[in-house]
């Protein structure tokens, strides 16, 4: 109807709300497809898989911000090592991100 009214909001994040995100990606994706042993996908494919998945065009420069910001040196590559900040990155575009835009 467009009458709206101003009201104050609360909004708030989690420190492991990525890791649903992560489960649901390795039990329907990574897994099954034999991907969690594919250590040239592991550091050639999947952070421009992810990029790609959120139809981020263009994302070459960023590929580097999210290798660097989340992972440290030698993690890429190693399943394991990288579960921390794929859990990061995943509550970053799938819950923080749309909420932010949404407020």
């Amino acid at each position: 109807s467009g009458n709206y009214s101003s009201v104050p909001i609360f909004f708030g994040a989690n420190k492991k709300e990525g890791s649903y995100v992560y489960s649901v990606l390795y039990n329907q994706f990574i897994k099954p497809n034999g991907l969690d042993t594919d250590k040239d996908f592991l550091r050639y494919g999947f952070i421009p898989y992810l990029m790609n998945a959120m139809e981020i065009s263009n994302y070459y420069g960023f590929k580097h911000i999210i290798s660097q910001n989340y992972f440290d040196p030698g993690q890429i590559g190693n399943l394991e090592t990288m579960i921390a900040g794929l859990e990061d990155v995943l509550s970053v575009f799938f819950f923080k991100a749309s909420a932010y835009e949404m407020v």
